[in-house]
């Protein structure tokens, strides 16, 4: 996780692969096996599940419900 910041409440799994520049917010889990781009903001409550790929400069974010399971949506791509 070099390179990186991760908020002292989340979780990020041993085995989690985090690319540089890219921030981790409150209470955001990452499990082993995933792996997040370079220059990415996964934001509060945020949970990537192991084998997960999300490319470069990808913002996700908290949103109201929309699923029974699924409470964030892609914010934007930063750039491509």
């Amino acid at each position: 996780m070099s390179g990186s910041f991760a908020h002292e409440t989340a979780i990020i799994e041993d085995g989690a692969k985090i690319g540089a520049g890219t921030r981790i917010w409150h209470h955001a889990h990452v499990r082993s096996g995933a792996v997040i781009g370079r220059d990415c903001s996964l934001g509060k409550n945020v949970f990537v599940d192991g084998g997960a790929v999300i490319g470069d400069r990808v913002r996700i974010v908290e949103t109201k419900p929309l699923s029974k399971l699924k409470r964030w949506t892609l914010a934007e791509v930063l750039s491509h």
